[in-house]
């Protein structure tokens, strides 16, 4: 088996990321990989771990914790999804993506693995989804690798989600708000039931901010699995005193320490509170499970972050900045970040795709009023909503919109329309900031 006969076998298994409408409870089924973990030897059990739920800012504490354990001088697997360029991206150990030989050898493993199971097994692993391949391939990754930690982000929900099967030492839930409502639940305390369905027995739990109805289920699951529960806003606090293009300022009054002039290199006022909720969960892991993380490693971690396509400046003259804001809080956020920055003047041109499954009008009404000129487009995804349907929708928002079928023609349209002094800001699909990204690239 070579690399592409790889992703050719990955590619044989449900994808419910390419499909916009599913039914979530019958889709999701732990028992299958559960198997599937048990017969290539449980390899989650080879390393710590540590896993974050959520609606907004999972996959920025993931990667906030991640620099922070490498400048510690620790060993760290982590796990995100999706990825931007390349597959190959969401699996990383100290930064550094997984290799194609190594990743052909790990599903050539799998492969065989599912080969030679027992035949009554045989239905549930036809079952499995290309997500829980894919979480298998990491875990087997991070077990060879010999990883001290896995920072790993939940890819969906939390309760059903194949991350799910690993026990942290401590687990995570940032700020839950409306997304995946056609699967998850129309409503924030069906959403928050499964996202808090990581909290394990026994265990720690760091909370972002929540609204009261998520902050009491989040309260209720903790207490009933015996879980430690410390929430940002009551047993954490901070205070964000500077927010510019490239970094967050804030100070830090934690669980057991105190953490002034924290410099975060990610931009906008919202990282702070995600990085309050890491801080809260190196604290847990200095004071709970005595492992050395000093000040001198969160500066340098804080400092070397690295999250691509979240407020990602591409480009200068004219200066394209990438964001994957995908539901009506990021939106929201993107456009606070944006007005802190910039004040009330407009940008130049605004490039934007969403996917069908999301809220178009919520997404769109927040942010069309933000540009000068509004440019719809299409992600690669088979999810993406097309052009013509965003401007039939949102049209009525904007100052003037265009049209454009594919990103590229998307880009240059936009750079046409922007002065060189100008903002161009690509957003509404994480899909469309790696299509954008690979374009600039090339």
């Amino acid at each position: 088996m070579n690399y592409n006969q790889a992703i050719k076998y990955l590619n044989s298994f449900r994808d419910f990321e390419k499909m916009p409408f599913y039914d979530y409870g019958k889709a999701y089924n732990l028992e299958g990989f559960s198997k599937l973990c048990d017969i290539i030897g449980k390899p989650f059990a080879d390393f710590k771990s540590i896993l974050i739920s959520g609606t907004k800012g999972k996959g920025s504490v993931c990667a906030i914790l991640h620099s922070v354990l490498v400048e510690a001088g620790y060993k760290v697997g982590l796990y995100t999804s999706p990825h931007m360029l390349d597959l190959r991206e969401r699996i990383k150990v100290n930064k550094r993506i997984i290799n194609k030989r190594e990743f052909q050898e790990l599903i050539e493993k799998i492969k065989e693995s599912i080969k030679h199971a027992k035949a009554e097994d045989i239905p549930l692993y036809k079952n499995l989804t290309y997500f829980e391949i894919l979480t298998a391939v990491c875990f087997l990754y991070f077990s060879k690798k010999r990883v001290d930690f896995a920072v790993i982000e939940v890819g969906l929900g939390g309760r059903l989600d194949a991350t799910n099967i690993v026990y942290p030492l401590v687990s995570a839930i940032t700020h839950i708000s409306y997304d995946h409502t056609h699967l998850l639940g129309k409503s924030l305390s069906k959403i928050a039931k499964e996202k808090s369905g990581i909290i394990k027995e026994n265990s720690f739990t760091v909370s972002a901010p929540q609204k009261k109805e998520v902050a009491d289920i989040v309260k209720v699951a903790s207490r009933k699995r015996a879980n430690k529960l410390f929430m940002v806003g009551k047993d954490i606090r901070y205070r964000c005193s500077r927010a510019d293009f490239y970094k967050t300022a804030f100070d830090y009054r934690g669980i057991y320490e105190d953490y002034k002039n924290m410099n975060l290199f990610l931009a906008g006022e919202h990282q702070a509170q995600n990085g309050a909720v890491s801080l809260a969960i190196i604290e847990i892991l200095k004071r709970c499970f005595y492992f050395h993380i000093d000040r001198a490693s969160i500066d340098r971690g804080f400092k070397k972050v690295d999250w691509p396509g979240r407020f990602d400046i591409l480009r200068k003259a004219p200066c394209i900045i990438a964001d994957g804001a995908h539901n009506r809080d990021s939106a929201k956020v993107l456009r606070q970040t944006l007005v802190g920055l910039i004040g009330r003047s407009k940008i130049g041109s605004l490039i934007l795709g969403i996917s069908i499954d999301k809220d178009i009008k919520g997404i769109g009404s927040i942010l069309c009023p933000l540009a000068e000129n509004v440019i719809f487009t299409k992600s690669s995804s088979l999810r993406a909503a097309s052009p013509g349907l965003l401007s039939k929708l949102l049209s009525k928002n904007c100052a003037n919109s265009y049209v454009a079928k594919t990103p590229k023609y998307a880009l240059s349209t936009a750079v046409g329309l922007t002065s060189k002094d100008g903002i161009i800001l690509i957003t509404g699909s994480l899909f469309l900031v790696g299509d954008a990204m690979r374009i600039l690239r090339k």
